[in-house]
């Protein structure tokens, strides 16, 4: 077997592994389908997304200031759940709150 076939092989392997990637994911949807709110330019959130904040997080009254209040981990939290325009999170600092859905974008895998 020549090394071009191999190449060849190696990338329909690769394809496929996508497209089952792709089914799984879709029958996991249909199975167990989550709330989902669409937002500003196609973005669809759902429970458990991971998201950034693209408005201010202020630190809470009742914030506990023995802890140290990290800006950059209030920009970032997971959608706990959806209900009506409201999109609820909890961000990184442990704080929850809500955000509407054009305050927050899709948080990038390496950020």
């Amino acid at each position: 077997m020549g090394e071009d076939q191999i190449d060849k092989l190696i990338e329909q392997v690769r394809q496929l592994t996508l497209q089952v990637q792709r089914l799984e994911r879709a029958i996991d949807r249909t199975t167990n389908p989550a709330p989902l709110i669409a937002g500003i330019n196609s973005f669809v959130f759902a429970t458990g997304d991971r998201v950034r904040i693209l408005n201010s997080v202020k630190k809470p009254a009742r914030w506990d200031n023995a802890k140290e209040w990290d800006k950059n981990k209030a920009q970032y939290a997971t959608v706990t759940r959806i209900q009506g325009g409201r999109i609820y999170i909890i961000t990184d600092n442990g704080t929850p709150t809500w955000r509407s859905a054009h305050n927050l974008r899709c948080a990038d895998k390496h950020e």
